[in-house]
């Protein structure tokens, strides 16, 4: 028969094994020991197969969720990469235009000057004779 001692031991560490599992969370470490009763190890076990499913589902969720919304923002980066890079190409073909555009007026102006200096030499020169 067992003394009343340890019953009171036995019913300590039920109940600490109880705040233990309520402390861990939602692990499903069952420690097997003869002395724990089995009404104990089976409500915790009870509360851990009902626990922890719905805590791995919800974290679940809330991954796939988090996953979604980084596809989509990495999709709405590349649209806006591929947006802003046509953006710079169109620019960059524009600047060039304008860059020949500018460089073509640059020669006709010089061709306009040079044709002035020569008219004006020839004109002056005649005149010295």
């Amino acid at each position: 028969m067992a003394s009343p001692s340890r019953s009171s031991q036995r019913s300590l560490l039920n109940a600490g094994l109880k705040l233990f599992t309520t402390k861990l969370g939602r692990t499903q470490h069952i420690l097997p020991l003869k002395d724990f009763s089995v009404s104990a190890l089976q409500g915790v076990e009870l509360h851990h197969q009902n626990t922890a499913p719905t805590g791995m589902s919800q974290r679940l969720a809330d991954a796939q969720k988090r996953t979604q919304l980084l596809e989509d923002r990495n999709s709405q980066l590349k649209d806006l990469a591929l947006d802003k890079s046509a953006l710079f190409e169109s620019r960059t073909v524009m600047l060039c235009s304008r860059a020949f555009d500018i460089s073509q007026e640059l020669i006709m102006t010089r061709m306009r000057i040079n044709d002035l200096e020569n008219a004006f030499c020839c004109s002056t020169d005649a005149s010295w004779s």
